[in-house]
């Protein structure tokens, strides 16, 4: 089973926040203080995919750099988006039978990307609304960010030029390669104790 997903991942992302303890009279002191940008910081969006074989070999995709539709209104990220990087990271690594996992985002779920997966007759897991988000790979993001911050703390700082982004992109690829085989393996073994807790629950969050 492939489970995959996409992610939006912010410049300055995965900066974890210290906190200590202060004297009243520091409360207001420069020197104590570390101003953060507080609005919506630009972004790039990602797409990956992650499995063990039959072998047992932790197998991951190439981390994609979505790019946006230039043909829509505001250049956002489409069916079509979604579809390419399909293309660049899911078709190499699919073989027939395997099942595909992805989340009911309406561009996972648009009448062209389901007739694309036809017509590659990849198999899905179709999830019901609403549904409780249990994929795995969930939680690769947050680390993916804490990599990249790791990695690449300049970043944090990065201006809007071309060869700057393209330095952020690849930065991206090196914290998605960091990551260890063996957090993936422990996410996707999780699956049944986290399938059972949540039947559990009744489909509820469990406690």
């Amino acid at each position: 089973m492939k489970f995959s997903d996409d992610c939006s991942i912010a410049r300055g992302s995965g900066h974890i926040t210290t906190w200590v303890w202060r004297l009243a009279e520091q409360k207001w002191s420069r020197e104590t203080k570390e101003a953060v940008p507080t609005g919506r910081q630009p972004a790039r969006m990602v797409w990956a995919a992650i499995w063990i074989d039959s072998d047992g070999v932790v197998g991951r995709s190439p981390l994609v750099i979505m790019k946006r539709d230039s043909s829509r209104r505001r250049a956002g990220y489409t069916a079509r988006s979604y579809l390419k990087a399909l293309t660049e990271g899911l078709l190499p690594n699919y073989s027939a039978g395997e099942l595909f996992t992805r989340d009911n985002a309406r561009i996972h779920t648009a009448r062209i990307s389901q007739r694309w997966l036809r017509i590659h007759r990849i198999e899905t897991i179709d999830w019901p609304p609403c549904s409780p988000d249990l994929d795995p790979i969930e939680h690769l993001w947050c680390t993916l960010k804490q990599k990249l911050h790791e990695l690449c703390p300049e970043f944090e700082c990065i201006g809007d030029t071309n060869i700057e982004w393209e330095q952020f992109e690849n930065g991206l690829r090196e914290a998605w390669s960091a990551i260890p085989d063996f957090l993936i393996t422990k996410l996707i073994l999780s699956m049944p104790r986290r399938l059972a807790a949540f039947g559990t629950a009744n489909g509820y969050q469990a406690e």
